[in-house]
């Protein structure tokens, strides 16, 4: 909980830079080797796309997203948005809010994702899973944001 408000609390402070990205694929094992979940992201400004995939022994459910929000901190970075469009993962629908938060490692890279009510806009989770394979890039953009 603190990670979560202390990454929340430096992302959302003016001075953040515009133009920052995040971008690439993560892979995690989630439960046990026949449990992979993918993530692909593509993320600039407060744009981009977002694809979730979870394969298991044979079957895969996938949902995209569309990002509306991107915020970075040194080798950390925040990913917002809404689900557009979900095929056979049940408990997600279009409409709700998903959250990424990268910890940019090479490759020791980390995520932290939540989903609906847990994800709000411009904040994230700790990114505290390591990633099994692919590489995510957290990149800050030119100049900064003005002050609210």
């Amino acid at each position: 909980m603190i990670g979560t408000m202390l990454a929340a609390a430096l992302l959302a402070m003016p001075g953040v830079p515009v133009g920052a990205s995040v971008q690439g694929t993560a892979l995690i094992q989630v439960h046990n080797p026949d449990s992979v979940f993918e993530v692909t992201v593509d993320a600039r400004g407060d744009a981009g796309t977002i694809r979730f995939e979870h394969r298991f022994q044979g079957e895969s459910g996938w949902a995209t997203g569309i990002v509306d929000c991107v915020r970075t901190g040194g080798p950390v970075g925040v990913v917002t948005g809404k689900v557009d469009r979900v095929h056979r993962i049940g408990w997600l629908k279009p409409g709700d809010r998903f959250s990424l938060s990268v910890y940019d490692h090479g490759r020791r890279d980390r995520i932290g994702m939540a989903w609906q009510q847990e994800a709000a806009h411009c904040l994230g989770p700790a990114p505290d899973r390591a990633i099994t394979g692919g590489n995510l890039k957290v990149r800050a953009g030119s100049g900064t944001d003005a002050p609210d």
